[in-house]
């Protein structure tokens, strides 16, 4: 029969286990979350500008002017 001592260090290392695999998880899921939230817009809006030939400033007033991400690249491109 095994010792109560040791049953209650089974049942803590179970239980512990469990917790730090939940915990991880739901970790990951929110930054995998905040990823695809930040990511899509950008991405198609990338995309967009990669392609689009003849854009010009007045086509850039939508969403993509308020986009950090595109301030930041265009700040970049003023400096250089």
């Amino acid at each position: 029969m095994v010792s109560v001592l040791m049953q209650e260090r089974l049942l803590g290392a179970a239980l512990g286990s469990i917790l730090a695999g939940v915990a991880v998880f739901e970790q990951r899921k929110s930054v995998y979350l905040l990823i695809s939230e930040n990511q899509s817009p950008s991405t198609a809006q990338l995309q967009h500008t990669m392609y689009s030939e003849d854009m010009d400033e007045a086509e850039l007033e939508g969403p993509l002017k308020e986009n950090p991400l595109s301030q930041a690249l265009s700040e970049i491109e003023s400096i250089s």
